[in-house]
């Protein structure tokens, strides 16, 4: 409002030109815009006034005899005292009329120029008396000389004790037969004390107060527990009856009943988790189902190869000791005197006999430590660049010796630029003299063995095909584990111990290939894929107690 009234239109240059006139009619508008003022003035730069207006029940009158220059807040804006709240300064004073109002006073000025200044003010009484109606309280304000200059009870004392800044204090009085609470506290304006403010109250009516809230605060909280407790027990009970069916299941799925299941009784969260129980105790009896194929499955699988075993042992101790009696029986005719045949070429027979007996006892043992070395851990190669086309070439004379001792046809065929694999040539040629001779075994007199090769992207394609006849179409990939024989073995009188292409696959996965067959009546051919580069290291399952690798019979 001081801002308002300082900058209202025409009083600075009422001011300055001391026309109280044109101050008053000025003012008069500041007054007619704010309703709350009870005092407005404006002030020549001697402090005297100009125009003073007063708001009273008749309205806006003009009020005479204020001496403002005596006014400190008026002192200090004419004498241009700065301070940190600004240039204005603010005060409670007293009128000629008696009555107390609290005022700030603004400089008045021209082009910069200080001219002289304006106060507007509320009367205390007004303030303390709407203060108390508001609160509910008594309120009386003191200057500051703590003398009271305005109270909404007459019954407050006339002075208080000063209060330090920034301080309030509390006080217990008897005013007449009650006793009273009274806060006491600095009136600070713009930083500036300009007096003392005390607010009492009955301490009987308030704690009674007090009291009446804190038993119905009580009482609102017993129903309220009262009413928690009656809903808990309705949703316990509510819940239980849900719960128990649950349970109920529960206790069966324990038993063993997977068949088992909750009612749905609700679409509620009971509802959804009654659902979610029979879902899951349809996955655990789908799951204990599976389980127990499974467990046949494997109990098949485990009779399977207990009786591969079996036959295995029964296979091996016939391969062993066939040649073995032939070796004993040929050598104890040889070494007896009685015996001994006199001719040369009765004895080379009997000699050759041995000798056969005793290579065929070798390559036996050597299927099975190759077996034995491959399971228990990584097969070791040495790699190194070998030439398809020589190998091919030389594994196929030791198979067409085989054929030839049973009528059976094998031929080579290779087309040009075969590449150079990065392999063990040692097991590589143990690789195609197993499948070789594996085909010779299984195909009839009269029949035929190829051998071929071909280059197929980074990788190199060995079929060696047969005109037997053929693998049934059920045993799958069993052709390639240890001790089982493809039905049809003993062709040529050679039994089969089931060795050797589980061995030829042990070695193929070390070399970074794949192993394949395709069979048909008319014959069964297996391919062979290797990378033209070297494979990579291959981590062992289970280390050898023979870092060399064991020792092969030769």
């Amino acid at each position: 409002a001081t801002r308002f009234a300082a900058n209202v239109q025409g009083l600075p240059e009422a001011v300055a030109d001391a026309d109280a006139a044109a101050a008053e009619r000025a003012l008069a508008s500041v007054a007619a815009v704010n309703e709350d003022l009870d005092v407005i003035a404006a002030v020549s730069p001697d402090g005297r006034s100009l125009a003073t207006l007063s708001r009273t029940a008749d309205g806006i009158t003009p009020h005479a005899g204020e001496r403002w220059a005596d006014a400190p807040p008026v002192r200090a804006v004419l004498a241009g005292v700065a301070d940190g709240g600004g240039d204005k300064h603010a005060g409670l004073l007293r009128l000629v009329d008696g009555s107390a109002v609290l005022v700030v006073a603004a400089p008045v000025r021209v082009d910069n120029a200080l001219v002289g200044s304006v106060v507007v003010g509320r009367r205390a009484g007004k303030i303390v008396d709407e203060a108390a109606r508001r609160s509910g309280t008594v309120v009386a304000l003191y200057d500051g000389s703590q003398a009271r200059i305005a109270s909404s009870d007459n019954s407050v004392r006339a002075r208080v004790s000063p209060v330090a800044v920034g301080e309030s204090r509390r006080e217990r009085d008897v005013t007449g037969e009650a006793e009273v609470g009274r806060l006491v506290t600095g009136l600070d304006v713009r930083d500036r004390r300009v007096g003392t403010l005390s607010v009492t109250v009955p301490l009987g009516s308030a704690f009674d107060a007090v009291r009446q809230t804190a038993i119905r605060l009580g009482l609102l909280v017993a129903l309220g527990l009262a009413a928690i407790v009656a809903i808990g027990a309705l949703l316990s009970r509510n819940i239980l009856q849900t719960v128990r069916p649950l349970l109920a299941t529960n206790r069966a799925l324990g038993r063993g009943e997977l068949g088992a299941r909750a009612p749905v009784l609700g679409n509620d969260e009971l509802g959804e988790l009654a659902e979610g129980f029979n879902q899951m105790a349809g996955q655990l009896e789908a799951s204990y189902q599976q389980l127990e194929r499974r467990v046949a499955e494997r109990t098949e699988e485990l009779q399977r190869l207990y009786r591969a075993r079996e036959e295995f042992f029964a296979s091996v101790s016939h391969e062993l000791r066939t040649p073995l009696f032939a070796i004993l029986a040929n050598s104890e005719l040889l070494t007896d005197p009685m015996l001994a045949p006199d001719n040369p070429k009765e004895q080379a027979e009997f000699l050759d006999t041995i000798h056969v007996s005793a290579q065929q006892l070798v390559t036996n043992v050597n299927d099975i430590l190759d077996l034995a070395r491959a399971d228990a851990t990584a097969v070791r190669l040495n790699l190194a660049d070998v030439d398809v086309r020589t190998v091919l070439e030389e594994v196929t004379a030791s198979v067409q010796a085989l054929g030839r001792r049973d009528d059976v046809e094998v031929t080579l065929r290779l087309p040009a630029g075969v590449p150079t694999l990065i392999a063990d040539r040692e097991r590589f040629v143990q690789i195609l003299l197993n499948l070789g001779s594996n085909a010779v075994k299984y195909t009839p007199s009269g029949g035929r063995v190829t051998i071929s090769a071909r280059a197929v992207g980074d990788t190199v394609e060995i079929d060696v095909a047969d005109t037997g006849a053929g693998i049934a179409a059920d045993v799958g990939d069993r052709v390639f584990e240890p001790y089982y024989v493809v039905a049809g073995a003993g062709q040529h009188g050679h039994p089969s111990t089931g060795l050797g292409l589980a061995v030829t696959k042990r070695l193929v996965d070390a070399h970074g290939g794949t192993i394949s067959y395709t069979s048909r009546p008319t014959g069964t051919t297996f391919t062979v894929r290797l990378p033209c580069t070297a494979p990579a290291a291959p981590t062992p399952t289970n280390p050898s107690p023979n870092p060399a690798g064991g020792v092969r019979i030769q």
